[in-house]
């Protein structure tokens, strides 16, 4: 701080720089200094000082999904989900014990609100609807065991999430959309928010509208054909969501057309052709033998008045090309009967007497499989340990390349049960269970072995690796370890 001013004796004459050294200790003693949390300003008016603005900023792992539970018997009108604080831990400076977790010593619970969590055009619509109606939360973009950065907002008291809404949307068309033929004006339609919703395990159209609009005008659709489409600022809502790809209804592959079928040519809406639309079956690679049997690899070609808008991989076609049996004399090829007097088609029975299942090697398939489960261990369930057995399972007559057993019921639920698929790509094992309190089923534990392409050997023994490890009610990786799966064919 500058010394005292001195006086001034009565008719001291003062020069200008004498003056200024006047001014600038009087500048100095009125000028206010803050620190700590006080900042300071000066101005015409005067000299203030107030206290910093210190914002709160925290990473949270969510341990829930999002919801929008009731308060005081009323619905929150933006979606939140139970999460506990992420420490950073510098134990001694030593990798890798640096690092971000969540500790008993240390953590706090609590709720993080997605405050931005509706995108703008569709806040108030989804704000309206009630607890645990279909689409009340949009499309969330977080679930349970994200972490997010959270601020704490003293006027609200909460901790809001730093993040902006989910803008890629599923929709099923509510209305057509068709092609205007005007490149530079979006062709558009009305759609459905299409949400999935875990209790049932499956998605559900939402009774929230959301216009949808094609920039490259390309795409056609009916009422009820679904797709994704993308949220842009500048033109959502003069446009809409912009369709990022749509199929329609009909195009799953349980469609029930058998190959080589087509759908033959249609007309546009506008009643002129405007090219083909049909699916076309081709084969795509060099064929292969097997046995006594050639295998021809194919795919399914979409086209919407000729644009390819899909494809989809089918089971390889196969032909019997061996030799007449000489024993009998009697001819074998495809169609005919073979020495024994019965069909050699694919659909023929194996010498075990199972039906035969499109990705085995002819007369491969086993009527019954026998699974060994070892090392899973007891989570929400009072006990998993009766899983660890040898289990056998049974073809279903109806879907030849599945096998099945049912467990009696535990303290896991009602109707547990392993289903083993020989599929197009490899051998798959789910674990089904209901769990202790109720519910819907879903796979807990799942177990696979990848071959590549089919058909191949299905009589023959294959380890299979764990890939799902859901330890809601039995823990799949105890300690660490992976619960082993065993098929053999006995």
């Amino acid at each position: 701080m500058p010394s005292p001013l001195p006086p001034v004796r009565p008719s001291e004459p003062i020069s200008a720089s004498k003056q200024n050294e006047l001014v600038r200790r009087v500048n100095a003693l009125s000028h206010v200094s803050a620190g700590g949390p006080l900042v300071a300003a000066h101005g015409a008016a005067g000299t203030r000082t107030a206290l910093r603005d210190l914002r709160r900023i925290a990473v949270w792992q969510l341990t829930g999904p999002m919801e929008r539970p009731k308060t005081d018997g009323i619905t929150d009108d933006v979606p939140s989900a139970p999460a506990d604080a992420v420490w950073y831990f510098d134990v001694d400076g030593y990798s890798p014990e640096n690092r971000y977790e969540a500790s008993p010593d240390y953590t706090r619970s609590g709720r993080v609100y997605h405050v931005a969590g509706f995108p703008g055009d569709q806040r108030d619509e989804i704000a309206a609807l009630q607890q645990d109606v279909p689409g009340c939360l949009g499309t969330p973009l977080f679930g349970t065991g994200d972490w997010v950065y959270a601020e704490f907002n003293p006027q609200s008291a909460r901790w809001e999430i730093m993040s902006p809404p989910e803008i890629i949307w599923r929709f099923e068309l509510k209305t057509p959309l068709v092609r205007n033929g005007d490149r530079d004006v979006p062709s558009t339609a009305v759609a459905y928010p299409v949400v999935f919703d875990p209790d049932e395990g499956k998605y559900v159209k939402t009774d929230v509208e959301l216009p949808a609009a094609d920039f490259l005008d390309v795409c056609e659709g009916q009422p009820g054909d679904r797709g994704y489409a993308k949220r842009l600022a500048d033109s959502h809502l003069d446009a809409g969501w912009e369709v990022i790809v749509m199929a329609p209804e009909d195009s799953s592959s349980s469609s029930g057309e058998t190959p080589g079928s087509g759908s033959g040519e249609t007309e546009s809406s506008s009643g002129e052709s405007a090219g083909l639309t049909t699916t076309l079956d081709v084969v795509v690679c060099e064929p292969y033998r097997i046995g006594d049997y050639l295998y021809f690899p194919q795919k399914r070609l979409s086209f919407l008045d000729g644009l390819l808008v899909g494809t989809l991989n089918l089971d390889d076609t196969q032909v019997y090309v061996c030799c007449p049996d000489s024993s009998s004399g009697e001819e074998s090829g495809s169609g005919e009967e073979s020495s024994s007097g019965e069909e050699s088609s694919s659909g023929e029975e194996s010498s075990s007497g199972a039906a035969n299942c499109t990705n085995c090697i002819a007369g491969t398939a086993p009527a019954s499989i026998e699974i060994t489960l070892s090392g899973i261990g007891t989570a929400g369930c009072a006990d998993c340990s009766f899983y660890n057995d040898t289990f056998t399972l049974t073809q279903d007559p109806a879907n030849p390349c599945e096998y099945r057993y049912d467990f009696p019921s535990s303290s896991c639920g009602d109707g547990s049960f392993l289903l083993v698929t020989m599929a197009w790509d490899g051998v798959y094992c789910q674990l089904w269970i209901q769990g202790s309190g109720g519910g819907t089923w879903h796979v807990h534990g799942a177990w696979r072995v990848l071959i590549g392409q089919s058909p191949y050997d299905c009589s023959a023994s294959r380890e299979l690796a764990l890939y799902v490890n859901d330890s809601t009610e039995c823990e799949f990786q105890p300690g660490g370890v992976d619960a082993t799966c065993t098929l053999t064919v006995p």
